[in-house]
């Protein structure tokens, strides 16, 4: 059974110099779907890190904000509060 079939005979006659270059060009394609993963990931990355920054000045802004506490001057904070 050492011997091909002529379908492989054909296949081997049609493609046998064509080889390398679709190797070739499937790595390259392989190459620019890496590439874009990867700058997908980077954007995502960048989004998180905003958000988490945004986060981190907002719950800080709300520590540090001067609300009070007794019943008629919170009234009074939120009566003026509201015409802002």
């Amino acid at each position: 059974m050492g011997r091909k079939g002529k379908l492989h005979q054909m296949i081997d006659l049609i493609l046998g110099g064509v080889w390398p270059y679709i190797l070739a060009a499937g790595a390259l394609a392989a190459g620019v779907v890496g590439a874009y993963l990867r700058g997908r990931k980077d954007a995502s990355d960048k989004a998180e890190k905003r958000a988490t920054k945004t986060y981190i000045e907002t719950r800080k802004e709300m520590d540090d904000a001067n609300i009070p506490t007794h019943g008629a001057d919170v009234d009074k904070w939120l009566r003026d509060r509201a015409k802002r």
